[in-house]
């Protein structure tokens, strides 16, 4: 029954749009980059403005939807284990001021959350968001990108107002040169116990082999490991913070709200395609992989019920882009 429901949430968004924006493509071809509202800093600094020269068949290139998918793992600990699903389309909307255009997202996550009755937690995790993002180049060296979003996070009980999030932020992008790049902003996150976040960090890239990603929450230090001319293969050990809050009802019938909090240490894997000459990013099907630790693992409420902690965990994930 959960399989069928997540499925059928899945081709409701990845379906749906792409019905309802068929004029809109069949006139742009068009093809986006992944535009959450709340995205990695190292994202944001790979679009720009349309290069010189780009042809218009690249241009259809990057006018096309994109697709993610990804699963994550948390092995039992405590009695507590979750798994989560999530399924993301990203399409372009027209570009009025020329590339790069307006992103619209909508994307859905749905979490098993497999616990012991005596923690009375929701079984099962529903969020529904939407997105928008735009990024302008103000001149060779900054950037600007902002974001707006909301969610419906919810145990499919709660539908009151505290399963509405709302999500947004706004980066400047610094770079003087090839090897560094500057982001200085704030985000919105939606959740209860961490509301924004600083969008403070740098990206150190010595030579086209390896980089350094001091961007918060999640800072990661990559190792290109072979490249065919084609695709690449980085390496990369990496830190985190993650979990989210969510709308749930209590076994006696009282709303609520719950969030799930963690740190994590993870060493991950990921193909992509080679950027070409001229290109802002690169296109194509990226895959990644990660294993890793998670601990500071924490559940708290909105209401005055008692917050409480469970052991560190093993985790497992996997995505693909395309």
């Amino acid at each position: 029954m959960r399989a069928k429901t997540f499925l059928a949430a899945v081709l409701s968004i990845v379906v749906m749009p792409l019905i309802i924006t068929r004029p809109v493509a069949a006139q742009l071809a068009s093809r986006s980059v992944a535009a959450e509202p709340v995205a990695h800093a190292s994202v944001l600094t790979t679009a720009s403005s349309q290069p010189a020269g780009m042809t218009s068949e690249r241009l259809r290139q990057l006018m096309r939807p994109s697709f993610r998918l990804g699963f994550q793992w948390l092995a039992e600990a405590d009695d507590v284990e979750l798994s989560t699903y999530d399924a993301r389309v990203t399409m372009p909307l027209y570009p009025i001021f020329g590339p790069p255009p307006p992103m619209f997202s909508l994307g859905f996550e749905y979490t098993d959350l497999s616990a012991a009755a005596v923690f009375d937690l929701a079984g099962e995790l529903y969020e529904t968001s939407i997105g928008l993002s735009w990024m302008r180049r103000r001149n060779d060296r900054w950037s600007f990108r902002w974001m707006l979003g909301a969610a419906n996070a919810t145990d499919g009980d709660n539908q009151s107002s505290d399963a509405w999030q709302f999500r947004g932020g706004g980066f400047a992008i610094y770079q003087p040169n090839e090897r560094w790049t500057w982001t200085f902003g704030a985000i919105a996150l939606g959740r209860n116990d961490i509301p924004v976040v600083p969008a403070i960090g740098f990206i150190y890239q010595p030579n086209p082999c390896l980089r350094f990603d001091a961007s918060f929450p999640r800072p990661r230090a990559s190792l290109l490991l072979a490249d065919n001319g084609i695709r690449q293969q980085w390496g990369y050990i990496g830190a985190g913070l993650e979990g989210g809050t969510w709308g749930y009802q209590r076994n006696d019938g009282t709303d609520d709200q719950l969030t799930y909090r963690d740190w994590r240490l993870v060493l991950g894997w990921e193909s992509t395609p080679r950027r070409e000459s001229g290109m802002p990013f690169a296109l194509g099907r990226k895959l990644s992989a990660e294993v890793g630790y998670a601990f500071g693992r924490r559940f708290e409420f909105e209401s005055d019920r008692s917050d409480f902690e469970i052991q560190d965990a093993l985790l497992i994930q996997i995505g693909t882009r395309f």
